[in-house]
């Protein structure tokens, strides 16, 4: 185990009390030993901040961070100005992961000289998910690749707790405090760094979606957010990636749909009213090209086509047929 490098495993913790136990057990069952896991109680007001430290007492490679409500981003950034680890990775405090998460991602890392790796995922309502088969396939991807299939959000998900990262790649890249889908504002800079990144098809990591988390609750204009780290990376694109900014286009194109949709579905008119002032703005400004258009297939131009002109009618339209909802 001494001859194998440390890795850091960031856990922020904020009223996740029913859960912890079993997200830590599952860290502690990985077949990889030389862990350094970091609790990072984000000023919990339940009894999350005790089982941190009890958790600590049972085992020496747990170390707790106490530190006052900042959200998750803070409590993220937390855990990294604290992590020793020569790679890193993140879970959240209410899920779990199965035994070879760190050792199937950090074999990826270093048989194929990537600079991180990511599995695949599964929502569970408990843990009677199922068993996990132990082989996996991985996929090694360059660096226009990768940030190509993460503006597809398919097999290059935007999401950062599936993925194990070496240090060096994500020094200096903080998670912005304040923001929903602080990842979208992450993931992007992160993938405009790296040289090689490998995805494997093991199912290591289990997702919980609470009712009472942030991705549970009902929509607000909080949700933009969203929209908001895709004109960063847009920008990012247009500059740095030109090849790729076509696919910027058009995802972000259907990402002001989707947001128009939830907006009319779920605001009230003043807010309504703002949300397509901004969105509409934004398609303006960022609308995928002729050809980019011509590239899609025909139901998705037909849609673009008609959204650049008449955002909201067609996000009325979608909504009263139900298509991406």
């Amino acid at each position: 185990m001494n001859n194998l490098p440390l890795i850091s495993i960031v856990i922020p913790v904020y009223k996740t009390e029913a859960y912890l136990d079993r997200c830590v057990q599952s860290v502690l069952k990985q077949t990889y030993g030389n862990l350094e896991i970091i609790l990072v109680n984000d000023g919990s007001p339940d009894n999350c901040p005790q089982l941190c430290d009890a958790w600590a007492e049972k085992d020496s490679r747990i170390r707790v961070v106490h530190k006052e409500n900042g959200g998750l981003s803070d409590a993220r950034n937390a855990g990294l100005r604290n992590a020793d680890g020569a790679l890193i990775c993140f879970i959240d405090g209410d899920d779990w992961i199965e035994p070879l998460y760190v050792q199937s991602m950090y074999d990826a890392i270093r048989i194929n000289d990537c600079d991180a790796a990511g599995c695949a995922y599964r929502k569970c309502a408990d843990e009677a998910c199922g068993g996990v088969p132990d082989a996996y396939q991985t996929r090694v991807m360059d660096r226009m690749s990768a940030m190509s299939e993460l503006i597809d959000n398919r097999a290059v998900q935007q999401v950062v707790w599936n993925k194990l990262y070496k240090r060096e790649l994500i020094e200096g890249i903080w998670f912005e405090k304040g923001k929903y889908h602080e990842d979208e504002f992450w993931s992007y800079q992160v993938f405009a760094r790296m040289n090689r990144y490998a995805a494997i098809d093991y199912v290591g990591y289990d997702y919980f979606q609470r009712a009472d988390s942030i991705m549970g609750e009902g929509y607000s204009l909080k949700r933009l957010d969203a929209v908001e780290a895709k004109v960063h990376r847009q920008e990012y694109l247009e500059l740095s990636m030109p090849e790729l900014a076509g696919k910027g286009r058009v995802n972000l194109l259907f990402t002001c749909m989707y947001h128009g949709q939830m907006a009319l579905k779920h605001l009230k008119a003043s807010e309504v009213k703002h949300v397509f002032s901004e969105l509409e703005r934004i398609v303006r400004t960022t609308a995928p090209r002729s050809k980019e258009i011509s590239a899609c297939p025909i139901k998705q131009q037909v849609w673009m086509l008609l959204a650049i002109d008449k955002l909201m009618l067609v996000c009325r339209i979608r909504n009263i047929l139900g298509i991406g909802e």
